[in-house]
């Protein structure tokens, strides 16, 4: 008997070579060696991040931070900073907060790096932007109050909302959730709203939240639900507008 054919077809698909290995000039059978900065990393660096290095290179593209390992993670600095002899002859350890320390060998003594960076005063506060405290660049942080410092965060809830919690009441059955509450405390008062369980009235409360916290003045540290809401139009409709008729009307 003859042997049947098979029904499907084998094809061998060639990798594309993209167009800065080709500018860069890399030859791909050539095989990869390791570098300095890989042995020290324990990582080898592929052909297309070669590529891109040396493309980054002619162009002047290359980020003006350095990376400094620090227990296994990435501390960004500013390159003034990564070759500070103050900074560079000391060793550098993760502390609480995820907040970076350093240790002089000479004298053993402590300081933070980020008041160094700073040179922030007694009383005053470092913040981190975007809240990662391993980016220690100087983009990225700014001097605060311990009010300040706490509302740049951002608390996990339920809702998934800044600001915004459920309000529940006891039946019978047990606790059932009765309306979203959007709050915001400035001035030494709390100053809230509370919304039907809808999802538009969780939209609603969240919006109300953000409202509090740019008639506060506390935009620039407290991130809000809608950051669209920081530029003009939108900000002076948003304070202008009453939330509690668009409530009464929904």
């Amino acid at each position: 008997m003859k042997s049947k054919k098979p029904k499907y077809k084998i094809r061998k698909v060639v990798p594309a070579v993209s167009l800065q290995k080709l500018n860069a000039g890399i030859d791909m059978k050539k095989p990869r060696t390791y570098s300095f900065t890989n042995k020290i990393y324990g990582k080898q660096r592929t052909p297309l991040q070669r590529a891109a290095g040396q493309v980054q290179k002619r162009c002047g593209t290359r980020p003006k931070y350095k990376i400094r390992m620090v227990a296994r993670r990435k501390v960004y600095l500013d390159t003034d900073i990564f070759y500070d002899p103050k900074i560079k002859n000391a060793t550098m350890m993760i502390g609480a907060g995820q907040l970076i320390i350093c240790r002089n060998k000479k004298t053993k003594k402590h300081f933070s790096l980020t008041r160094y960076i700073m040179k922030a005063k007694k009383g005053e506060l470092v913040d981190h932007r975007n809240r990662k405290p391993l980016d220690n660049r100087r983009s990225n942080l700014r001097i605060a109050t311990v009010r300040e410092n706490n509302l740049n965060r951002i608390l996990k809830n339920k809702t998934g909302y800044i600001g915004v919690h459920l309000n529940t009441h006891k039946t019978k059955k047990g606790r059932l959730p009765s309306c979203y509450c959007g709050h915001h405390r400035y001035g030494g008062k709390q100053h809230f709203l509370c919304t039907p369980y809808t999802r538009k009235g969780l939209k609603l409360a969240a919006l109300a939240r953000d409202k509090f916290v740019i008639e506060a003045g506390d935009e620039e540290f407290a991130p809000l639900n809608f950051p669209i809401f920081k530029n003009e139009p939108f900000k002076t409709i948003l304070l202008k507008s009453d939330l509690k008729e668009y409530k009464k009307s929904r």
